[in-house]
């Protein structure tokens, strides 16, 4: 007698029903975090204002933004502070870095890899002419992600304890 010679009624259906299961669960667990459980533990999630969608930031922005020596590169490189002055969210800067982060990232690599100077009147086409209000309101979202973005690196030290040494637990 071997395994598939038992003879219990339903007991075929029930290794079926199993093997089904096994492989559906298999396949859910396969999508690292989907839906609503992605979101939820995203550090980096998009940030609607009005009809734009102001994406994460990516390398790729960082690099763009290098290129065209834009201040917010400058700052994150130790250069002065980007954003405090009503100048720094209005003109041609502006244009860019709302054109980069409304933008898919793949459209944004394209573009760049035509020559910054495409990004630059394809973010004078489309920002130029917004009132300074909705211009504003998207620059926010921009440095809110912005600072998304640099929020994700996490330093390692040890916790302080209130002796004021180092803590560390024992196995």
């Amino acid at each position: 007698m071997n395994g598939d010679d038992i003879n219990i009624p339903g007991y075929r259906e029930k290794i079926e029903a199993a093997q089904k299961e096994k492989a559906v669960i298999a396949e859910a667990n396969s999508t690292p975090m989907p839906g609503a459980l992605r979101d939820a533990f995203s550090p980096q999630q998009d940030i609607v204002v009005g009809k734009y969608v102001v994406r994460p930031f990516y390398d790729l922005d960082f690099e763009i933004l290098q290129q065209i020596d834009h201040p917010l590169a400058k700052m994150a490189m130790g250069g002065s502070k980007f954003g405090d002055k009503i100048q720094d969210l209005r003109g041609q800067s502006a244009w860019a870095v709302c054109w980069l982060l409304t933008h898919n990232v793949d459209e944004v690599d394209e573009l760049a890899s035509n020559g910054i100077e495409t990004i630059l009147k394809a973010s004078r086409k489309e920002f130029s002419r917004l009132q300074l209000g909705g211009l504003l309101e998207i620059s926010k979202a921009v440095l809110e992600q912005f600072g998304r973005y640099f929020s994700t690196v996490v330093g390692l030290v040890p916790a302080e304890t209130e002796e004021g040494g180092s803590s560390s637990k024992k196995a």
